[in-house]
């Protein structure tokens, strides 16, 4: 049992897994452990779920980038299947906002947390590797140090993406059709099925990650999706604060209605947003 070598603390629950903070018995080094129980798995999911979660899982094992979360180990036990990862300070960007004085964050702190994930997010797509649920609460902050994490200097830290749990290979053809997602996280090309989707739904889940962290709220309610005639229609947002000309062009960029058109992985990591010194 996992429990005989490490302290177990729990973080969070959700639909799929369990996280704990574990701390190893015998040297004391904390990890992250993602438990998918067995019964639950395997008997309580329809086919397709099972399939999705276990390409998740597996996937994992493959990755290698210093801003994605890192395997160390996979144990299995009589009930579980646990996945032992780097331990990052107990910390989403998710709960980091919401500790902020006015729940929105600087151009600087959004331009530092933006530039790690869109690199993590550039090396999946280069595998061919779909995200499929970015969001802020599995987006981790890992300190440089004790005196960091008290102060909240997040600065003097690095963004790790996590939540591999429906992550896929885009298949033949490069198209996905499973619908899997976070619903204020859903691209318009998902939410109105009326067309076959790709990475770049990964893309405008950024573009809704950066507009929260700048402005404390989501652009789009998802039930407004429903609202639209065809999902080319250009959605329409409220800016209520000043922004830089970069920041509002990086912003668009992601949330382009139509994919065809929404920028690369690869085309955001070059945007002027991340590559150029921003008065603010």
């Amino acid at each position: 049992m996992i429990a005989d070598e490490y302290i177990l603390k729990l973080q969070d629950t959700d639909s799929f897994c369990t996280l704990y903070k574990a701390t190893k018995k015998d040297n004391k080094i904390n990890y992250t452990i993602i438990n998918y129980k067995k019964d639950e798995f395997d008997y309580n999911e329809t086919e397709g779920t099972k399939a999705i979660l276990k390409e998740g899982r597996e996937i994992m094992k493959e990755l290698n980038h210093p801003n994605i979360i890192k395997l160390i180990e996979v144990k299995e036990d009589s009930s579980s299947y646990n996945y032992i990862c780097e331990f990052c300070n107990d910390k989403t960007i998710n709960k980091y906002l919401e500790e902020a004085s006015d729940k929105q964050l600087s151009e600087e702190i959004v331009k530092f947390i933006m530039e790690q994930v869109v690199s993590a997010v550039k090396y999946l797509h280069d595998k061919k590797i779909v995200h499929r649920d970015i969001k802020l609460d599995n987006i981790y902050i890992k300190y440089n140090s004790e005196e960091d994490l008290l102060n909240k200097n997040i600065l003097n830290s690095k963004i790790i993406l996590g939540g591999f749990y429906v992550s896929t290979h885009l298949k033949k053809g490069n198209s996905l059709f499973d619908y899997v997602c976070t619903m204020n996280y859903i691209s318009p090309e998902m939410k109105t099925n009326l067309d076959k989707y790709n990475e770049k739904i990964d893309i405008w889940s950024l573009g809704v990650c950066c507009f929260v962290l700048l402005y404390g709220n989501y652009p789009y309610n998802h039930y407004d999706y429903n609202e639209f005639n065809g999902y080319k229609n250009r959605m329409k947002y409220d800016l209520k604060k000043p922004l830089s000309k970069e920041a509002i062009s990086f912003i668009d960029s992601m949330l382009e209605i139509d994919p065809n058109k929404r920028l690369s992985a690869f085309e955001l990591s070059k945007h002027p947003f991340l590559n150029k010194n921003i008065n603010i």
